[in-house]
């Protein structure tokens, strides 16, 4: 019964990260992943680690969201948010980044950040529950 005890709290812990595991096992995380942890992270002042969360992401799913852009743009923006989550978390991971960079007056980089945006990501859109929707091309811009 004592070693039934251990294994059992082994078998039960490893449940409760099955996700991660998952995800860990197949080398990459959904981009939506680092999208919230960039958020978590600017919002808790940790301007690293927003950088690396929206670094990974880009470096992860950048080439899938550029062809995407162009095609998103020819839809309307319900469908563009269904249809082009890998464009949209890519364009809010980049707007994480420079929303870090403004909040630190590094302001060469984030007028880096957003030409990338503006010329590679134009099309992506997010659409928040308390937000609303905005496209980050245009919120670079004011």
């Amino acid at each position: 019964m004592q070693k039934l005890i251990p294994m059992l709290l082994i078998i039960l812990s490893g449940c409760a990260y099955a996700p991660q595991q998952y995800y860990l096992e197949q080398g990459e995380y959904p981009a939506s992943y680092f999208v919230i942890k960039g958020w978590k992270a600017a919002g808790k002042k940790d301007y690293a680690g927003a950088h690396q969360f929206a670094d990974e992401c880009i470096q992860l799913y950048s080439e899938d969201a550029k062809e995407l852009n162009e095609e998103c743009g020819m839809q309307d923006s319900g469908e563009i948010h269904a249809q082009c989550g890998i464009l949209n978390d890519v364009g809010q991971c980049l707007f994480i980044k420079a929303q870090a960079y403004f909040d630190i007056d590094q302001v060469d980089e984030v007028k880096i950040v957003c030409n990338d945006i503006e010329f590679n990501y134009f099309n992506s859109y997010v659409i928040e529950p308390r937000a609303g929707s905005w496209k980050p091309a245009e919120a670079c811009k004011g």
